[in-house]
């Protein structure tokens, strides 16, 4: 018998089996599948699904924490799969979840994202680092319903064109408030990810 979570992350799980999309479980409360060894240490902080799409792998970081460890994307990085990451948000005491960026090669990858907001908040490094620290969860129905339903989008454009909206972009929902934001971030020069190149 196959153990699903009965979570946010079970219910993405679940909408993308339905959808047809091919999908891999990888999380801390399944079964452990064969991962690298640097990969396996980071488990139980965060929960990975996986697919292979004709346009190439896809992982979707669900992060545990108000910022996935920078670590451990730069480790799920290194085989350079596409990485789309879904986060829970937490501020002054209003919880939502931001979709996206889906880090491909010819986008804006996450140290980009860092170096990006470090130029906005020179307090960022800092306050990332309290992030990562600091658990979170998508518990609103009405965002996790929104938050689902936008990572299956994102995976079937991804699968039938190798992009989508949330290439070099970001999308917020806050509960209670229920106003879509979008953030869009630019590679970034002194980055290395590649000809970075700012605006």
């Amino acid at each position: 018998m196959e153990v699903v979570p009965t979570s946010f992350v079970g219910e993405l799980i679940q909408r993308l089996r339905v959808e047809g999309l091919p999908v891999e479980v990888r999380a801390d409360h399944l079964p452990m599948l064969p991962r690298p060894r640097r990969i396996r240490r980071h488990v139980g902080r965060l929960e990975t699904v996986t697919g292979a799409y004709p346009t190439g792998d896809l992982i979707i970081v669900v992060s545990g924490t108000l910022e996935p460890d920078r670590g451990l994307l730069a480790d799920l990085a290194e085989p350079g799969a596409p990485i789309l990451l879904v986060t829970p948000l937490s501020a002054a005491g209003r919880a939502g979840v931001r979709v996206g960026p889906l880090v491909t090669a010819n986008a804006a990858c996450v140290r980009c994202v860092d170096l990006q907001r470090t130029r906005v908040d020179p307090d960022w490094p800092m306050n990332l680092m309290n992030l990562t620290r600091s658990t979170g969860k998508v518990t609103d129905p009405v965002v996790a319903d929104w938050a689902v339903s936008t990572v299956v989008c994102q995976v079937h454009a991804w699968w039938q064109s190798g992009s989508a909206d949330t290439v070099g972009h970001s999308l917020e929902l806050y509960a209670h408030e229920f106003r879509l934001r979008s953030e869009v971030w630019r590679r970034q020069a002194g980055c290395g990810c590649g000809e970075a190149v700012t605006a």
